[in-house]
């Protein structure tokens, strides 16, 4: 992100390098930010060094808080920099990348000099020198060629491995634990629907004759309301129906106990927004198409719904501890990125083929293919087993 604003900031030198060559080095910053894997990198190794600083079940809180932080800054952001914009004396166009440049570098040297490890020296140690089994030696050639195999290896096992956590595994008695594996399904077909956020901006601009002003009022709102429930009313809710930890929880037995109990709570968290989602968008198809008040009423409840990716990331990191694969949650995250920056690609392909088919005869399209999505994802939420490992469909998987 810093490497993407420096970019915008050299190119607008005027008689540079950079100005006269500007359409290459514009491409040379998006291209170079997606190498580092931008944003959906910082989201994983976000996630993983909170799920190592938070204790069993306090996650879907804290991944709560810090979503919710986000959407605040999202709603107060453009307020801060219309503030900034009228004190500083240059070119407001330009001046909007040294404001995101002097942000970036500022959260890159907290990072660096301030915020503490989540994990002791130890456990780094082991997580980079994983124990390797013993090989046979070999002569100079043999050398030089397993080593650029070993390289090719290494290389393809750092690009798939971070999805290979999702597949199915084998339990020790038999049959298969495919609990990982429905719930990225079900999170992947979440994330989908979610690019419907973008039609419906055209949508009420087409509609209602909304204006860019009206429309920023709008936007503003969803990000205000999320920020709300996310900072304010969801921990309220959590803190009050959230079941306690037991007793026994320092003993083998109640961390079994305590694990599966925040399996089922976060589980239900899921389920209601997801359906709550939906119904918004079923609402939003049967309301009259001239209400503007309906429109905005119905389209708001999703941000009520925001509770959902937290409890998901909260719950798949309970399932990785249930089966005793602490050390992983770095890597899952890192999967779930992959997914999410697949379907950022994926949602504008879809959404926006199906409204520009359909603006003319049937504009509400879009909400449809919204709550179908959601509602598949419902349903693979139903195939996943909070109280144990797979479900009952695993007997189908059996060899």
């Amino acid at each position: 992100m810093v490497f993407h604003n420096l970019v915008y900031i050299l190119v607008a030198i005027p008689d540079s390098v950079f100005n006269r060559h500007a359409r290459g080095f514009l491409t040379v910053g998006p291209v170079v930010e997606g190498l580092l894997g931008s944003t959906s990198t910082y989201h994983a190794a976000e996630k993983a060094y909170l799920a190592d600083c938070a204790q069993s079940g306090s996650r879907s809180t804290v991944f709560a808080y810090v979503q919710g932080a986000t959407y605040a800054a999202l709603a107060m952001g453009p307020q801060i920099a219309g503030l900034l914009l009228r004190v500083i004396n240059m070119d407001h166009g330009i001046a909007m990348f040294y404001i995101s440049l002097v942000f970036d570098v500022a959260v890159f040297c907290y990072a660096l000099l301030i915020l503490p490890e989540s994990v002791t020296p130890e456990m780094m140690h082991v997580a980079r020198h994983p124990v390797r089994p013993s090989e046979a030696p070999l002569g100079e050639e043999g050398k030089t060629r397993e080593r650029w195999l070993r390289r090719i290896r290494e290389v393809r096992d750092r690009l798939v491995a971070p999805l290979t956590i999702f597949g199915p595994k084998r339990k020790p008695g038999g049959g298969w634990d495919l609990n990982m594996t429905m719930l990225v399904i079900a999170q992947f077909t979440h994330l989908l629907s979610v690019g419907v956020v973008q039609e419906k901006f055209l949508y009420a601009q087409h509609t209602f004759a909304w204006s860019v002003k009206q429309l920023g009022y709008y936007i503003s709102l969803l990000w205000v309301l999320q920020a709300f429930h996310l900072l304010l009313l969801l921990p309220t809710i959590l803190r009050f129906i959230k079941p306690k930890s037991s007793a026994d929880a320092g003993t083998p037995g109640g961390r079994t106990r305590a694990i599966s109990q925040d399996m089922k709570f976060d589980y239900r968290i899921a389920q209601a927004s997801i359906f709550l989602d939906a119904m918004a968008y079923m609402l939003t198809i049967i309301a009259p198409g001239s209400s503007q008040i309906l429109f905005v009423c119905f389209t708001s409840l999703p941000s009520f719904t925001a509770g959902v990716n937290p409890a998901i990331h909260s719950l798949a990191v309970s399932y990785l501890f249930a089966n005793g694969e602490n050390a992983k949650v770095g890597q899952m995250f890192g999967g779930m990125s992959m997914l999410q920056a697949i379907s950022h690609t994926l949602q504008p392909l879809v959404f926006g083929v199906l409204y520009s088919d359909t603006v003319a005869t049937y504009p509400k399209a879009i909400f449809a293919l919204a709550a179908g999505l959601l509602i598949s994802s419902s349903a693979m939420f139903t195939l996943l087993r909070t109280n144990g490992y797979g479900g009952w469909w695993t007997r189908f998987y059996m060899f």
